[in-house]
This record gives structure tokens, sequence and C-alpha cells, in this order.
């Protein structure tokens, strides 16, 4: 497991030259360590069970023979199926914290890039004005030397003959040696200000860096800490059955029965047979979505294929008509061929290799939200959520590689693809997930069905799009390879 603490360690930059954001992130972040500190203290109130401590249905015979060991076991079991139930809460109380502290991090990381890309534009815009005022001087200083630059005071009074005239053209040079003096102090003034913009963006580009580097730890204890809820739910699920038949055996102070050594077995097949329910469940309702999206898809074929049909007749009525009269050869004029136009709601022919993710309108889009939908979302919505129905398939919008399939925080189930090149793309809420961690995954390949879990008030798709490690707006993103969302 990667360090608890990754996402309140201390960045490199020095502590009184860290930016807004960077301190910020800081004291919410160690706020958050707080929490983790007090749910690793509850872990340690219960010593872990291990396969080794538990015990055997000999143990419990013999502990039968005598009083004193008898109430020893009982108390032996009791704090086994009290520590099983005590490790699962804290492991899952723990996930729920890191899940926050990944969600910070990531969100303090995309908006130090948000204000980056801003500086970025200023610096542009200053840098710009710079180069505009320098090639001003530059261009005034080249005409006065062609016009005799030093020399021309000289020159003027050795050539006039007018005292009036001489003073006119004094004082015009004058007048044009102060503007090139004003003009170069401004392009000064413009190059340091832009210099001053440049290094601003340098300290945020290593500001966003480190707070990237964060969420990516943050992001890394917070898979971790999913899994050992997982893994210790697993181990309460496996073991508390058998302990609690012991328990009982001790109790009512009896030979264990055949059900009794039973039990472990039944549970076991219990499980596993309501796995593989939820797994039949899990492909109907996906085969039941890829029925409904192929109906879907004929209609809208049947449909465009009219649109095709009516566009084409159109076209024929409206084409010149053959002549049929008149007596100077007799031929006829050519024919237009009928224009069709393709349909008008076929996909993007993009060639680029992204897909769709899912289809309905966009019913929340990247950007600020002031009205946050949910208690404990963001102010801030990182991503475009897609209005498609309960059940509904979520398409791989590329192939990569899954990096995660789970469930975390406010994203509920959540799926995120690893594409290559820093892109990323994430799919969150959903009723059930398709795929599982390290899984390759091709373009427009179910990945999971929509659903409503996590911070969310109905079923619907959030599509996330991340660039080296920072969430961007998938509309324009997606765009631009030919993809239109919504």
């Amino acid at each position: 497991m990667s360090p608890l603490f990754s996402t309140a360690r201390p960045a490199t930059t020095d502590s009184a030259t860290a930016s807004p954001a960077t301190t910020r992130a800081r004291r919410h972040l160690s706020a958050l360590a707080v929490g983790v500190v007090t749910v690793l203290v509850s872990l340690t109130l219960v010593s872990p069970a291990y396969a080794e401590d538990y015990p055997t249905w000999a143990d419990v015979e013999a502990a039968r023979s005598s009083e004193s060991g008898k109430a020893s076991e009982i108390d032996r079991i009791s704090g086994l199926i009290d520590g099983l139930a005590a490790d699962t809460a804290a492991a899952n109380a723990l996930s729920a914290v890191l899940a926050s502290a990944y969600e910070l991090a990531q969100g303090e990381a995309d908006q130090a890039n948000a204000g980056l890309e801003a500086l970025q534009l200023q610096v542009q815009a200053a840098q710009e004005k710079s180069a505009a005022s320098t090639k001003q001087v530059g261009q005034l200083v080249a005409l006065m030397a062609r016009e005799g630059g030093t020399e021309l005071g000289l020159k003027l009074f050795l050539e006039t003959k007018d005292p009036d005239g001489l003073l006119y053209q004094l004082g015009s040079m004058s007048k044009a040696t102060e503007t090139a003096n004003a003009m170069l102090a401004t392009a000064e003034t413009d190059r340091n200000a832009a210099q001053a913009l440049a290094d601003q963006a340098a300290v945020a580009t290593k500001v966003r860096a480190e707070l990237a580097e964060s969420a990516q730890g943050a992001f890394d204890d917070a898979v971790d800490a999913a899994a050992a809820a997982e893994a210790a739910l697993t181990e309460q699920q496996n073991n508390e059955g058998v302990l609690q038949a012991q328990l009982a055996v001790l109790v009512e102070d009896r030979a264990a029965t055949e059900a009794d050594y039973n039990t472990g077995e039944r549970i076991r097949i219990e499980r596993e047979r309501a796995e593989a329910a939820a797994a039949a469940e899990r492909a109907a309702a996906l085969a039941a979505a890829q029925a409904a999206q192929a109906a879907q898809a004929a209609a809208q074929a049947a449909a465009d294929r009219a649109a095709a049909a009516a566009a084409a007749a159109a076209a024929a009525a409206a084409a010149p008509r053959p002549s049929t009269g008149g007596s100077s050869g007799g031929g006829s004029a050519p024919v237009a061929a009928p224009v069709t136009k393709p349909p008008v709601s076929a996909p993007p022919a993009s060639g680029s290799g992204w897909v769709k993710p899912g289809y309905g309108r966009i019913t929340s889009s990247f950007g600020p939200r002031p009205d946050k939908p949910v208690a404990g979302v963001g102010a801030f919505h990182y991503g475009t959520d897609i209005g498609a129905g309960c059940g509904a398939i979520a398409s791989a919008a590329n192939s990569g590689t899954v990096e995660y399939s789970g469930y975390l925080g406010t994203y509920g189930n959540w799926v995120l693809i690893d594409h290559g090149n820093g892109i990323k793309t994430g799919y969150a809420h959903n009723q059930s997930n398709l795929v599982r961690v390290g899984q390759k995954v091709s373009a427009g390949q179910a990945i999971a069905l929509v659903g409503s879990t996590g911070g969310s008030t109905g079923c619907h798709l959030h599509f996330e799009v991340r660039q080296n490690g920072t969430r961007i707006n998938p509309v324009p993103f997606m765009a631009a390879r030919g993809i239109t969302l919504g």
C-alpha cells in the first residue's frame, strides 16, 4: 500500500513562497489526515484476525471440557467476531476518508491548472505587447539614423540660412528624441511586465506539478483503501458464519452437529450462488441494454434512409427536365444526378478512433455549479453529464487499459481508462461495472451500465476527460476528435 499520508506530504516549494492554492490544499489535506489518524486508531482497538488465529472445531470441543476453558474460548470467539466487524467498518471508513482526500487533491490540482492556463494567456498577451513596443522603438531609431542621427543638429546649423527655421527644426528633433525616449521606456516596462508574468507562470507550473503528484498519490491511497475494504469484507464473510456457529455450540454447551460443521461450506455455497445470480443479472441487463441499443440504432438507420430517400426525391424533382421540342438536332439536355445528403444523425466519420461514451442529451455541463445537486459534491463540475437511461450502456470512448473499476466516494461505481499519452477517461455513477482493473478494452466496448450510485440524483453517465492528470472539458476535447456529445 502506498503511504497513507501522501496527500498531505509537503511540496518541494518553500513554505514562505508557496502559492495560496498550495497552502490551501495542504491545510485541507492536513484536516483530512486527522480523520485518517482517527480511523487508524480505531483499527488498532481490535487486533486483526488472521487465519491461524481462528479456532478449529477440535479447539471448540476441547474447550467444553472445563468451564474456564469454555469461558475463555467464548471470549476469544466473541472477540474475533467483533474484530471482523470492526476491521470491516474501519476499512470502509478509511476508504471513505481517502476517497474524499483524493477528490479534494484532484480539485486543487485542477484549480491550479485553470489558474496556470489563465496566466499563460496573460503571458502571451504581455509578450506580444512587448514585442510590438520594441518593434516601434526599433523603427523610430532606424528612421532617425537615416536622417543623420546625433549629427543632425550640427548639419542643420551649418546648412540653414534661416534662424527661425533652424530653431523649428531643432525643436522638432528634440521632440522626436523625447518621443523615442518615451517609447523606449514603454518598451522596457512592457518587457519587464512580460518577464514578471513569465516568472509567475514558471512558479505556477511547478505548483501544478506538485499538486498533480499529490493528487496521484491520493488516488493511489484511495484505490488501496478500497481494495483493503473489499478484502476486510471478504474476510468477514468467509469466517463470521463459522465463528457464530462455534460460539453457539459453546454458549449452548452441546456437541457440534453435522449442520454446525457444514456451516462454512453452506455459507460458501450460498455466496457463490449469490455471486452467480448477480453475474447472471448483470449479463441479462447488459443483453437487454444491447438489444435496446441495437433497436434504437436500427430505427435511427431506417429514419436516416428515409431522410436520404426524401432528399434524393426532392433533388430529382428540382433537376432540369430534358427538352422535347425544337428541331435543332433532337438532342436532350443531360439530367443532373440526384444529390443525396448524408444522414443527419450519422456519427461523424472522424477516423480518430474515438466514439460516443453514451447516448442522451447533456444534462449538466463542465463548469461551475453554485447550486450543488447533492450534498458533499464540489461547486465545480469536472465532467459532462449525459442523460442516458438507467441500465443503458456506457462505452469506452477509445481503446485503453482499465486503471480503476470499483466504488470511489461521490463517483459511486467508477471506471477509469488510461488511453496513453497522458489521456484518461472516467465514467461515474454506474449501476454496475463490467470491466476489471488491468483489462484491455477497445473503443465502443461496453464497460458499465448507467446508474445513479454515489453523489447522484438520477440515472446518468458522468463522463470525464483527464489530460496529464488534470480534468478538462470533455465537449471540446471530443469535438476536436470528431465526436459530438449529447
